[in-house]
């Protein structure tokens, strides 16, 4: 038994050839179906026939090759041979040597999309339920468009360019509805005029702030009360920011988010723990950490956790993701061995692909300790 799931793409493709003014255009529609053969999905090469029909009588109003047009209940004469990957298969249908589908089968209300499949095995067989195709759009090109047609619905993004807009037409504060200004080469948002040459009313964020001085020093203003008038963050590219770097009591703690910048420090927050893929080790639990690594804001990659079976000679444990891998294959000692109160020093070895694995392991080595592990990430 055959199963598809099929769905029309809304937006279609309109050929470049137009017809004649006051025809229909043909059309080129974007089909997308999951095929299923006793209930699992297919994957290869599999032959298929489209048709649009009339689901009342059945008749067939376009087919793929033109053939059976007219017809009632006929599968079309040749097949059209498709890649399918899990199931999932692509068509353009009405292009790449297809027959034109005229947009005119759509005047009707209802239309559906038959279709019929042969997986090279068990021969060809109709899809069910035929599919409604009725909601697919279509398109006419005029020479001429009716006054106040154009709505700002109409008009695909993108589709006007700068050259296309009068230069007295829009302004900083037309296009954005007045939130912004622009005077003298200042532009202002959510005030005006603006006084600097980005002056902004209320709070902003930025996933990235550059500062463009001496490569070495920037400086963001973040308030005031100083003896020049003027509280200052100073911000060093090249290490972070330090205790000196801040006037006494410029930032508060309250204002300052968990694990970040406190008032007489300059700490960085950390990632959290990843979690390991285990691939034949389980976690030993029992209050012990779980296998995992995280990446300090200095590039050290710290490795913890207390894991258990895979004896064996080369025992892999897990792989570090890509960022987190040494630049060369780096050799620790663990403490390994049957249980909590055996442990005795065990090698490990940490390779430049990520793969983390015991070396020369016997099969008493059940429990391997992680916890203390760090190396320099590769650039």
């Amino acid at each position: 038994m055959f199963r598809s799931v099929v769905g029309l793409v809304a937006i279609v493709g309109v050929s470049a050839t137009i017809p004649a003014r006051g025809a229909d255009a043909p059309l080129h529609l974007n089909h997308q179906g999951v095929i299923a053969v006793q209930g699992a999905r297919f994957n290869g090469q599999g032959d298929f026939w489209f048709a649009l029909i009339d689901p009342a009588t059945g008749g067939n109003l376009w087919t793929h090759d033109g053939s059976r047009v007219g017809e009632q209940n006929q599968q079309p004469d040749t097949a059209v041979s498709l890649t399918v990957i899990n199931g999932i298969y692509n068509v353009r249908l009405g292009d790449n040597g297809m027959a034109n589908i005229d947009s005119s089968i759509f005047n009707m209300h209802d239309v559906a999309l038959r279709i019929w499949f042969d997986d090279g095995v068990n021969g060809s067989h109709q899809l069910a339920p035929d599919q409604p195709a009725s909601g697919v759009p279509f398109a006419f090109r005029s020479a001429t468009i009716d006054d106040n047609a154009v709505t700002t619905t109409k008009i695909v993004n993108d589709a006007v360019t700068s050259a296309k807009i009068a230069s007295s037409a829009a302004s900083l504060n037309k296009v954005s509805g007045g939130a912004m200004s622009s005077v003298g080469g200042n532009v202002g948002i959510g005030v005006s005029p603006a006084e600097q040459r980005l002056h902004v009313a209320g709070n902003f964020k930025t996933n990235r702030f550059t500062l463009d001085q001496d490569g070495f020093w920037g400086r963001m203003r973040i308030g005031t009360g100083q003896p020049d008038g003027q509280t200052r963050l100073y911000l060093r590219k090249t290490d972070g920011v330090t205790p000196a770097d801040l006037y006494t009591g410029a930032v508060s703690a309250s204002s300052i988010g968990t694990n970040s910048i406190t008032a007489d420090s300059a700490t960085l927050g950390q990632e959290a723990w990843q979690a390991a893929a285990l691939i034949c080790q389980v976690n030993f639990g029992f209050g012990t950490n779980p296998a995992g690594v995280f990446k300090d804001s200095n590039g050290i990659v710290h490795l913890r956790g207390t894991i258990k079976d895979c004896g064996g000679f080369n025992v892999p444990l897990f792989d570090l993701p890509v960022g987190y891998r040494p630049a060369n294959t780096e050799l620790f000692l663990i403490p390994a061995g049957p249980s909590t109160d055996s442990l005795i020093p065990w090698p490990i070895r940490i390779r430049n692909n990520g793969r983390v694995e015991l070396v020369n392991t016997q099969s008493f080595h059940d429990i391997k300790v992680l916890d203390g592990i760090t190396f320099r990430a590769a650039n």
